[in-house]
């Protein structure tokens, strides 16, 4: 896996314990990072982007809210909810990183942690609220 993967997939962790644990971020950044055996530059990315997601998650959760067609954001698998979670940040706050890499990599994360529907639901989610946000 390259680093930024590692990173994020990291990110989705702590906020999937987030979601169904609670708790403060910052403890759940210290029991997953210590488990975690990631690259220095990983946890790096992974501290920038679940801080950036963090802060925004207002913001986050209502861009995906808005995108989501005949289904509830509470019904939406707790991976999934943070999968997608990760890859608006993304696109919000990240311009150097394309949208298509955050696309490709949360479609990746989503196969190899969620269901076998996840990668086509989150890929059709993203793309639709990276068309809304015209970056792609």
């Amino acid at each position: 896996m390259g680093t930024r993967r590692d990173g994020r997939t990291s990110a989705v962790k702590i906020f999937y314990i987030f979601d169904v644990v609670g708790g403060k971020i910052e403890e759940i950044w210290e029991d997953v990072c210590n488990n975690e055996h990631i690259s220095q530059k990983a946890r790096e990315f992974a501290r920038t982007l679940v801080d950036t997601t963090y802060k925004n998650l207002r913001e986050i959760d209502k861009t995906i809210k808005a995108s989501l067609i005949n289904w509830s954001f509470d019904r939406l698998a707790v991976v999934d909810r943070s999968i997608l979670r990760i890859g608006v940040a993304e696109f919000m706050y990240f311009p150097d990183i394309p949208p298509k890499v955050t696309i490709d990599e949360s479609v990746e994360i989503a196969k190899k942690y969620s269901t076998e529907k996840s990668p086509s639901f989150i890929n059709g989610v993203l793309d639709k609220i990276a068309k809304g946000l015209k970056i792609l």
